[in-house]
């Protein structure tokens, strides 16, 4: 309804199949079959999402495993939310800047993390 309105998906870098599918305009599979990281490690895309998001989706911002960790601090801290890695990914893309000027809105979701893990 609103095409000057950019939707942005956010995957962290060592799993960016989104990314990498948008780049060369067709669905791509993670090289090694599964995600490195046990941060965002829900962050995953498939085939059968890609003629879903295509559409929809101007395309990805991929973010460091460390910008995830800033984000997840700065909720919990400014906020009180806790959120895992992947609830966390739209927050961290928000804050690179790479979704341009004007209102960002990101959608943080899941807080499925262990607090010991989240602590450290």
């Amino acid at each position: 309804m609103r095409p000057e309105i950019k939707v942005w998906g956010a995957e962290p870098e060592t799993a960016a199949p989104a990314a990498l599918s948008f780049a060369k305009g067709t669905a791509q599979e993670f090289q090694s079959g599964k995600p490195r990281s046990s941060t965002a490690r829900a962050a995953r895309a498939c085939f059968a999402m890609w003629q879903r998001m295509q559409p929809v989706v101007d395309g990805f911002i991929v973010v460091s495993l460390d910008e995830v960790k800033r984000a997840m601090r700065l909720m919990a801290e400014k906020a009180r939310v806790i959120a895992e890695g992947a609830g966390a990914l739209g927050l961290a893309a928000a804050l690179t800047g790479k979704a341009g000027k004007g209102p960002v809105v990101a959608i943080v979701s899941g807080g499925n993390i262990d607090l010991e893990k989240f602590s450290s």
